[in-house]
């Protein structure tokens, strides 16, 4: 049998051979439920079998809207066999602009092996990015529409739905504690910037990806229907008047890929030392155009009301 997977790969087909599992995450905060299905009866011919989840609220109200899992939000229902066309068809149809995964499955160890994938260290949410690449070096994939996989959501968890209460700086990993000393203390801050971070960080490795392979049908789909949330979620590094990890500096691997950006963001792009010595005043703007807008409001409310 092959060697067991690094601490930093996910679970294989070959790891789980036994079927009835329950074992923790590596972080404690999901889990696997047991099971007697038999995971080695799969085809052959699909590197991925991929199964539902479900959610557990630990210390957490539970929504009044249940939350669905993965294979039903996309809305694979039945068991069969696909081939990667048919999943980038399906992700067309929902026109969902996010995908992640890496949980929710058993990955051929061998099919891991060969495309040399690990996950991106020291970043949040680094399953967006592996899901993406893993998706795109496969060619078939068994749909398995049983919740085996449990997300246990906890106070101070990457997946906390709480919002920033929750944030403390024991939350925050011990690699982030730098960040955190830049911030002098904020976790609120710190926690955000770090965030921020991870995005833009996924971005560069994502366009590596994509500017490596134009010509995979997944790269194609990556840049035209996902790329705008790692942009999105990467553009909040600009409301920082610190950057202690310097990636503003990497800010030009934007070019062609915001078709209008802002102002602040062109001059980040374009000269982002310039932006950083500019900081104060682009700070002063943007405190009098809030003022202004408020303003705006306000008068436009008086007339309403006068009408």
């Amino acid at each position: 049998p092959p060697p067991p997977p690094p601490p930093r790969h996910p679970t294989s087909l070959h790891s789980l051979k036994d079927s009835n599992i329950e074992s923790s995450a590596k972080n404690s905060q999901d889990y696997l439920k047991n099971s007697k299905k038999d995971s080695t009866n799969h085809p052959k011919r699909a590197e991925i079998i991929w199964f539902d989840n479900d959610y557990l609220y630990d210390g957490l109200p539970t929504p009044k809207q249940k939350e669905l899992g993965n294979l039903e939000f996309i809305g694979f229902k039945s068991e069969k066999l696909i081939t990667k066309q048919d999943f980038i068809n399906q992700l067309i149809k929902i026109k969902t602009n996010n995908f992640s995964w890496v949980c929710m499955g058993l990955i051929d160890f061998k099919f891991l092996q060969k495309i040399h994938l690990k996950f991106i260290d020291k970043v949040i949410h680094e399953d967006h990015p592996f899901g993406m690449i893993l998706f795109a070096n496969v060619r078939y994939i068994y749909i398995l529409p049983q919740k085996f996989y449990i997300h246990r959501i906890r106070p101070g968890s990457t997946c906390d739905r709480e919002g920033t209460q929750n944030v403390t700086k024991k939350s925050m990993p011990t690699y982030t504690h730098n960040i955190l000393d830049a911030f002098k203390g904020d976790a609120v801050s710190a926690r955000a910037y770090y965030r921020a971070a991870s995005w833009f960080i996924m971005f560069l490795e994502i366009k590596k990806f994509i500017e490596s392979n134009p010509n995979n049908p997944m790269s194609k789909l990556t840049k035209s229907q996902f790329l705008g949330l790692f942009i999105q979620e990467s553009s909040v590094l600009l409301r920082f008047n610190i950057d202690p990890l310097n990636l503003i500096d990497k800010f030009s691997a934007f070019k062609d890929y915001i078709n209008r950006p802002n102002s602040v963001m062109k001059l980040a792009i374009n000269n982002p030392k310039l932006y950083k010595r500019m900081l104060p005043l682009i700070r002063i703007y943007e405190k009098f155009t809030q003022i202004e807008r408020r303003f705006r409001k306000f008068i436009k409310s008086k007339k309403s009301k006068n009408l």
